[in-house]
């Protein structure tokens, strides 16, 4: 396993992505679980999801060091995870062998990669607005359809609930794609219980994906 990216903000929250490629037998080498972790990965059956959670375990280790040892990673009834015993806040993801994580210690963070692949052309339709599908147009086409869909993920997992509609509650503004490998924002209006919420994300565009982050804090009613 290696590092693919680390960075640490400024308002505090601490991104770490991980390019996962061992055998299970090295993940288990790296994790060193408990037994009784042990016991809960070897009752998953789906090989991809027992990996990712062994990855993840092993990307918390690193990111939050001796403390990790006093935690446990669960979720609410909504999917949503949570550090037990912890005052710090997570969000996960994954996009095929590649594992992140996203703490804060006072907010709710949302964070978001994807791998590029054509595909997102046939799925466009279903999480993009008319107003986005006019704008999503020409060569950088792809790589902006992989950042809207991930913009649209993070403020779905922030919100943490079910029942959001990407393609009517969450419309993201028009924008020039940045230059690769820098830090750029772009803005999502979340339309929810009768308000709307005006998101400033940052997303890093790379030729092979794109990540997007934030935080409950990078909201404003409008």
């Amino acid at each position: 396993m290696s590092l693919y990216f680390r960075k640490k903000l400024a308002n505090g929250g601490d991104i770490g992505i991980w390019n996962t490629s061992e055998t299970d037998k090295e993940l288990q080498q790296l994790w060193n679980p408990t037994a009784e972790e042990m016991e809960l990965v070897c009752a998953i059956t789906h090989t991809a999801r027992k990996r990712e959670i062994m990855a993840v375990r092993i990307l918390l280790n690193q990111m939050i060091g001796n403390k990790s040892q006093n935690t446990t990673i669960e979720y609410d009834s909504y999917g949503k995870p949570r550090l037990q015993n912890l005052a710090t806040h997570i969000t996960i993801t994954h996009s095929k062998h590649m594992i992140g994580l996203m703490l804060h210690p006072h907010v709710q963070p949302g964070l978001d990669i994807e791998l590029i692949d054509n595909r997102i052309f046939r799925m466009a339709p279903k999480f993009l607005s008319h107003s986005e599908q006019v704008h999503l147009q020409g060569k950088d086409a792809l790589q902006k359809l992989h950042l809207v869909w991930a913009a649209k993920e993070v403020v779905y997992k922030i919100h943490g609930k079910k029942g959001v509609d990407f393609k009517s509650q969450l419309k993201v503004h028009n924008f020039e794609l940045g230059a690769e490998d820098e830090t750029h924002q772009l803005e999502i209006d979340f339309i929810f219980g009768g308000n709307t919420s005006r998101f400033e994300l940052a997303y890093i565009n790379k030729p092979e994906m794109v990540t997007v982050f934030g935080t409950e804090a990078q909201a404003t009613k409008i």
